[in-house]
């Protein structure tokens, strides 16, 4: 079998990192080969990006987590597709395209910088409504947090429906009940790609 590449995408709360984690040792029991990683990656790079807090330099921002992706693909996404690897990822692409504009830069320059990434066999994007995310982080309604997290859910929808334009293969799955119902709808769609009995 050739490799894989599946990335699971979601705002902030929605229960991404759990699920991928979960995901990849469902795979591994299915005896496939699976490696878990995550951007922004652990490299020098990545750790920096992840303690980044100063808002007034976004473009330098973006530049430095577009630099972290390519060093991640050239350094352990492709390889192991090579070798016929299952590579699943929390969070991408589509994580720039929603947080860079937040931060106030266009859409057509973040994906400019990504032009040459490689495109996902799958990208999933775990939803959860605001009422989930404002449980589980515990955010009171109305204040800054609040408003940026339903900001951050109208973002993915808006670029998933642009993704879906240019022909990416994307699946969205709720999570805001039983984890159970998510992981049993996620199993579905890997199943179309790879036959799994």
């Amino acid at each position: 079998m050739k490799g894989l590449f599946i990335v699971i995408e979601g705002s902030n709360s929605s229960g991404k990192t759990t699920i991928t984690k979960l995901i990849c040792q469902w795979l591994k029991k299915q005896k496939f080969s699976v490696v878990q990683t995550k951007e922004p990656t652990n490299t020098k790079i990545g750790r920096f990006c992840r303690s980044w807090e100063n808002k007034r330099f976004t473009f330098i921002r973006l530049c430095l987590l577009t630099g972290d992706r390519y060093f991640h693909l050239y350094r352990e996404i492709i390889p192991n597709l090579r070798k016929g690897n299952i590579v699943v990822s929390d969070r991408y692409f589509v994580s720039s395209l929603v947080w860079q504009q937040i931060d106030g830069l266009p859409l057509g320059l973040i994906c400019f910088l990504n032009a040459f990434i490689l495109i996902p066999d799958l990208t999933i994007i775990i939803r959860a409504s605001q009422e989930t995310q404002r449980k589980r982080r515990r955010l009171k309604k109305g204040d800054l947090k609040d408003k940026e997290a339903q900001l951050e859910i109208d973002l993915y929808q808006q670029v998933v429906k642009y993704l879906c334009q240019q022909n990416h293969r994307i699946c969205q799955v709720d999570n805001n009940g039983k984890l159970d119902k998510t992981l049993g709808e996620i199993h579905g769609f890997i199943k179309e790609l790879i036959f799994i009995e």
